[in-house]
């Protein structure tokens, strides 16, 4: 029988033994779990506070202030610091190359070295910070990573995390605003994959798997904050991507059944019907000032 030899796959296989390791199904997971679904569909919304629309209704206006801010880039709107931003936009490149480098380290030690990484309490305790920000980063973190990534690169648009700027400023991110975009989807993409194995159906969580919806889902979510600096004025194409969100996602849920909780399963199906009704009644107060 070969020995196994380093490539995507084997970081993939390693990658499971950690989140197989790692996983729990206490009563503070579940509850974290509600709270990350409740975070997936809010932050899709808060796009909306950045379209520039006059909700004159205070109800509204008041809720899409609360979806603003669970994005939680947006909280550097409120400071608009130059400094806080370049230290965080750098601090989001540092945890996501760590997590590939990670990974690749783990590989060298087992394939080259044969060091039994899994016996030691170092490993034991990065596995767990690893495993258990794998979880919450598909479910609240990409759309603030992408979001820090990208506002940066056009800080002339409503929304902008600093007052002003130049061109030289912008051309700066743009690089390694692109290459760790890439890195970030290419994370989402390993989790739905990853999901996909038999040692996480059983599981009691919140586990999409790869398909055609997912990934499709997954994609018009990460291109929110990807285009936003790009249709800026055309805004009606961001809306109809969040409908396309919705729509996907709710062939998902009905041909695959992807949350097989006996709880999460009907929160997620209540909180996806609430995301489009939220939705439905934003565009029309937008574009025909009717508020179903």
């Amino acid at each position: 029988m070969s020995n196994p030899r380093f490539s995507f796959s084997f970081i993939l296989s390693l990658l499971i033994e950690i989140l197989e390791s790692n996983s729990s199904n206490t009563l503070l997971s579940q509850y974290f779990n509600i709270f990350s679904l409740v975070l997936y569909f809010s932050q899709i919304l808060s796009y909306f506070a950045k379209f520039g629309f006059d909700y004159y209704d205070e109800k509204l206006s008041f809720l899409l202030n609360v979806f603003y801010y669970t994005n939680f880039a947006n909280f550097l709107y409120i400071f608009q610091s130059r400094s806080l931003l370049i230290f965080v936009y750098v601090l989001v490149i540092l945890i996501t190359i760590s997590f590939y480098l990670y990974f690749i380290l783990l590989s060298f030690l087992q394939l080259y070295f044969k060091i039994k990484w899994k016996t030691k309490a170092l490993f034991k305790i990065i596995n767990m910070m690893i495993a258990a920000f794998f979880k919450v980063f598909f479910w609240m973190f990409i759309l603030p990573f992408l979001e820090i990534l990208i506002n940066p690169l056009n800080c002339a648009l409503e929304g902008s995390f600093v007052a002003s700027c130049s061109e030289k400023f912008n051309t700066i991110f743009l690089i390694p605003s692109f290459i760790t975009s890439f890195l970030i989807i290419v994370m989402g993409i390993m989790h739905l994959l990853l999901h996909s194995n038999y040692k996480f159906l059983d599981l009691h969580d919140i586990n999409l798997k790869l398909n055609i919806f997912s990934c499709t889902g997954f994609l018009i979510r990460c291109s929110l904050p990807l285009l936003f600096p790009l249709v800026y004025q055309k805004i009606f194409i961001l809306i109809i991507l969040m409908h396309m969100f919705a729509f996907f996602s709710l062939l998902n849920f009905v041909k695959n059944f992807p949350i097989r909780s006996p709880v999460l399963n009907p929160l997620f199906s209540s909180l996806l019907l609430s995301f489009e009704m939220i939705l439905l009644t934003m565009t029309f107060w937008a574009y025909f000032g009717v508020l179903l």
